[in-house]
């Protein structure tokens, strides 16, 4: 018997990666699975790592769930001794083939913690930008 939303989820981090490959990091992999100590769903180089969402629940997630979601990434990152982590979030009407349009949640200091959303092109150009993957070329 397949667990559907565990296919729908394995598709959408394969999706991720497939675009983080094309777009400035070529080591980007899923993660496997570890239980309790979960370190994220892709890898997309040393030091960083993203949760992914998709489906329905994403879709149509308030942002209270984002904020749960967010800290479950957290949770990851300190899992997997990484330095920066995401939470990309599949929405309505962007199938799998327009990842790049998905959010891209992240953490920012300003005098203040705060939370972030851009599209994941935005998100991993400016990842790119700030030294990690391949370098933005000039």
């Amino acid at each position: 018997m397949v667990n559907k939303p565990k296919q729908k989820g394995t598709a959408a981090e394969t999706a991720v990666v497939r675009y983080a490959r094309e777009h400035g990091f070529p080591l980007a992999d899923r993660l496997t699975l570890t239980g309790r100590y979960d370190r994220g769903d892709v890898l997309l180089c040393p030091g960083a790592v993203i949760e992914v969402k998709a489906g329905k629940a994403a879709q149509y997630a308030s942002y209270g769930q984002i904020l749960a979601w967010m800290e479950e990434t957290r949770t990851e990152m300190r899992n997997g001794h990484a330095d920066t982590a995401a939470l990309i979030v599949q929405r309505q009407g962007m199938g799998l083939t327009r990842v790049g349009l998905w959010e891209f949640w992240y953490d920012v200091q300003f005098p203040w913690p705060a939370l972030a959303c851009r599209t994941v092109d935005d998100g991993l150009r400016m990842l790119r930008w700030s030294g990690w993957g391949n370098p933005l070329e000039e």
